[in-house]
């Protein structure tokens, strides 16, 4: 009886041993045991990230997404203008999804960072796509996203005044000098403005003031141009004449390009007058 004994038992191990069935988890079962974070080969697929899986993204994980931030990378989903003209720098940033990226804006345009500049409030919209898979296994579609950021333009009397607009434009009184080693046309005197420079595109204005005093003809015919060298005329900016009386001449000039000096062209003229005219110049930062 006891050798039947041994032999159930034995026999019971042996059968024990041959079991597959992994779900019954018995002891000392022989089987295949899924591990959900192992990526076992054939567990591949778009909503499996896990290792093994081809190297497809998650579309739970990692799904496409989209979003505005500031120039400090925070992001936002107002954007608010102290006064109409005022202007904001944005960003849209993607993640997720299959880079590389292509965004589109609501007015056409694909760069992902924007100026705004809006003279009333606006809603603005970014759409982000991704890149596709083209493969017989794993093939994934582009998929699009799209956030929004609405655009507030407080009217200056509540947002305040434009940090600069209640500044007065910086003027420096100027003189003029004789300019040394140039040649000019015998009817014009080239006088240039000492330490007077221009930036391209950038406003600036040159003031006059005093009393013209002009006897037996008319006053003196001025000309504002701009000179890479200090000598050479490259770029005429404005004109005026002078007359008898006060003198309170602005004239605000905008050179196409950079120069390094102006000059004040004194242009002859048969009518001009006898000249015992007291004056002042000054530039200022600014036309205000």
């Amino acid at each position: 009886m006891q050798a039947t004994v041994v032999a159930l038992v034995i026999g019971s191990l042996a059968l024990a041993a041959c079991s597959s069935d992994a779900s019954a988890g018995r002891r000392g079962e022989v089987g295949v045991f899924e591990d959900a974070g192992s990526g076992a080969a054939g567990s591949a697929g778009f909503d499996n990230p896990a290792p093994g899986s081809g190297g497809v993204v998650s579309s739970v994980d990692h799904a496409l997404e989209v979003e505005v931030q500031d120039i400090e990378g925070m992001t936002i989903e107002i954007v608010t203008l102290s006064c109409a003209g005022d202007c904001a720098d944005i960003e849209a940033v993607a993640r997720g999804g299959h880079p590389p990226y292509s965004f589109e804006w609501e007015d056409g345009s694909r760069d992902p960072a924007r100026r705004v500049c809006l003279s009333e409030d606006a809603q603005l919209a970014i759409e982000a796509t991704d890149t596709a898979i083209v493969a017989d296994e794993h093939a994934y579609e582009a998929r699009t996203v799209r956030a929004e950021v609405t655009v507030s333009v407080l009217d200056c009397e509540d947002g305040g005044t434009p940090e600069d607009a209640s500044v007065a434009p910086l003027c420096t009184e100027r003189i003029t000098g004789s300019p040394l080693g140039c040649s000019s046309a015998s009817d014009v005197v080239l006088n240039p403005i000492e330490g007077l420079t221009l930036q391209a595109g950038v406003p600036a204005s040159i003031r006059v003031d005093g009393e013209g005093i002009y006897a037996l003809g008319e006053g003196w015919h001025y000309e504002v141009w701009g000179s890479i060298d200090g000598c050479s005329l490259d770029e005429q900016l404005d004109a005026f004449q002078l007359q008898n009386g006060p003198l309170n001449i602005r004239s605000c000039v905008t050179a196409s390009r950079s120069f390094d000096h102006v000059i004040l062209l004194y242009r002859l003229a048969p009518t001009d007058g006898v000249s015992a005219t007291v004056w002042a110049i000054s530039s200022c930062d600014s036309c205000d």
